[in-house]
């Protein structure tokens, strides 16, 4: 079989996640974090400061490697930030209509990096937010699910290629 690199976002609960990234790193050797999901309460502008500061953190570590596997993604990224932006105690009566047009923004921003930064989405485990999978169906991303004891060689060899 011909060696195709793999770019792969792997998604899931924290614990399930860090585990599944772990045992597909020593198949990558690229491994790319951004760190926490969920944004911290505040000010809406800094909610946004951190958004792009985070999407830039994570475009540009994503772009030096031909293959790699990444603990979350731009999706990720946008899920948590529609959460905190969505909440009632997120934003303030004023700014909400600029935190709607900036998370619709910033969605379809995050669908086209996906389309062309990624090959594929593994979702470990079962338990997945909403908005999330919305999103991951709306990239047209190949998409694998498996229980966290799926070995990595298995979500390698199903998706056709080796790091």
């Amino acid at each position: 079989m011909t060696e195709v690199p793999l770019r792969l976002v792997v998604t899931g609960g924290p614990d399930v996640v860090a585990a599944a990234v772990g045992e597909l790193s020593s198949s990558f050797g690229h491994v790319v974090q951004a760190g926490p999901t969920d944004f911290e309460p505040g000010d809406l502008w800094a909610a946004v400061g951190e958004s792009l500061s985070r999407f830039d953190r994570r475009i540009c570590a994503e772009a030096r490697h031909t293959s790699f596997v990444s603990s979350g993604s731009v999706l990720d990224d946008w899920t948590a930030l529609n959460r905190r932006l969505s909440s009632e105690a997120g934003v303030g009566r004023g700014d909400a209509r600029f935190a709607r047009r900036y998370l619709r923004m910033h969605r379809e921003t995050s669908i086209r990096h996906a389309r062309t930064a990624y090959d594929a989405v593994v979702v470990i485990g079962d338990a997945l937010d909403p908005d999330l999978s919305d999103l991951i169906a709306a990239t047209d991303l190949t998409l694998v699910t498996h229980p966290p004891t799926t070995p990595a060689s298995l979500i390698i060899d199903e998706l056709g290629g080796t790091p």
